[in-house]
C-alpha cells in the first residue's frame, strides 16, 4: 500500500485561518454559554440529594428547580444556535 497523497500546507493554511476567523466572534460566547450550564447540572444535582421530601414541596425549591432548569435549557439552545451558523 502507498502512503495517502499529502496537502501542501499552502493549502492547508489558508483553510485553517478562514475557519478560525469565522468562528471567532461566536466562541467566547460559546464557551461562556457551555460553562455556564455544566456549572448548574452538579447544582441541580446537589438541590435534589440535600433536600427532604417535605422541602420538595415548597414554593422556593419548585422555583429553585425551575431555573435551574431554565438555566440549563438556556445554555443548550445558545450553543446549538451559535453551533448552527
Amino acid at each position: 500500500m502507498s502512503a495517502p497523497p499529502s496537502i501542501p500546507s499552502a493549502l492547508v493554511v489558508p483553510i485553517i485561518e478562514g475557519y478560525v476567523e469565522a468562528i471567532r466572534p461566536a466562541f467566547p460566547v460559546i464557551m461562556i454559554l457551555t460553562v455556564f450550564a455544566a456549572m448548574l447540572v452538579p447544582l441541580l444535582i446537589m438541590l435534589f440529594a440535600l433536600s427532604t421530601p417535605e422541602t420538595r414541596r415548597g414554593p422556593i425549591f419548585i422555583l429553585n428547580t425551575l431555573a435551574i432548569c431554565l438555566g440549563i435549557l438556556l445554555g443548550v439552545m445558545g450553543d446549538w444556535r451559535y453551533k448552527k451558523r
